[in-house]
């Protein structure tokens, strides 16, 4: 049975017109039969230990991937941030088809300032014209929280609920992409691998790997925001958001992943120990020199 992607995406919304910046966006909202919620993982419905990581498994099918079953939840959490459109208000979106969008990806660990990144990148590349859509992982609220609760049960049945989770927004990737936009994302199954890398044995990261690189969607560009761990941690710190399993000696064996997963030339590494105007500054001229 192949899989049932929902078929709501962002693109079939009707527009929302902001006059102050003449600019067109389009807002994902929640579908009356709320189509695009997944439904638990088997792991995540009958119990922890061993056999977390078999239920989890059941998703995938040879041919297809992950199968998504019909929805049976009604909490959701949206797939699709935004988009938006550098063009004029009433021209529509048809303009930007002749041409496959950029999928450009921000990774790094905790307190680099990814999620400010993308946040400044938007109405920057906006002024220069082109049309934008924004993503961040992970997407949904369920498999946030079944992560959490696995992840000291069984790290890799709980990296697979981050992979489910990535697949239902595939489809409203390539979806923009099709469409010609410039796909901004916070984070990727980059950060998966990475952060997943201290809790693995080596069998078992090794075949998230696999998995990972199977279904994700490669993108063209990472942006690599690198700072040092005691400069990240304290960072995080001052907002309160420290993950206590995170600590410094956690998050040098991430940043070290990062590092040896990164490849130039589509990796580009970003130096984050300033502020956040001359990330954006060292960001914008990667872009530019890429050709937008």
């Amino acid at each position: 049975m192949a899989p049932r992607w929902p078929d709501c995406g962002p693109f079939g919304q009707k527009g929302r017109r902001h006059d102050r910046h003449k600019v067109r966006y389009n807002t994902l909202r929640r579908c009356s039969n709320q189509c695009h919620i997944v439904p638990p993982p088997p792991s995540c419905e009958g119990g922890d230990g061993p056999n977390a990581l078999a239920g989890v498994r059941r998703f995938f099918r040879p041919a297809h991937g992950f199968y998504v079953p019909e929805c049976r939840s009604r909490s959701s959490q949206r797939l699709h941030d935004r988009t938006w459109s550098a063009a004029p208000c009433g021209q529509g979106r048809e303009s930007n088809l002749s041409q496959r969008g950029l999928y450009v990806v921000i990774e790094g660990i905790d307190g680099t300032g990814k999620t400010e990144l993308a946040s400044r990148l938007v109405p920057a590349l906006l002024a220069r014209g082109h049309s934008i859509s924004s993503f961040r992982e992970p997407t949904d609220t369920f498999l946030r929280d079944q992560f959490a609760r696995l992840r000291r049960v069984d790290s890799l049945a709980a990296a697979l609920c981050l992979t489910v989770d990535r697949e239902m927004l595939r489809p409203q990737i390539e979806r923009a992409l099709e469409h010609g936009d410039l796909v901004i994302q916070d984070r990727s199954f980059y950060s998966t691998l990475a952060y997943q890398f201290p809790a693995l044995s080596p069998e078992s990261w090794r075949e998230l790997e696999r998995i990972e690189l199977e279904l994700a969607v490669e993108p063209d560009l990472v942006l690599y925001l690198d700072a040092p761990v005691d400069v990240a941690v304290k960072r995080v710190e001052t907002t309160g958001q420290l993950d206590p399993d995170e600590g410094p000696p956690y998050l040098e064996r991430v940043h070290h992943k990062f590092e040896q997963m990164f490849q130039a030339p589509k990796w580009v590494r970003i130096d984050a120990r300033g502020t956040p105007e001359r990330t954006l500054q060292h960001a914008m001229n990667v872009l530019m020199a890429s050709g937008l």
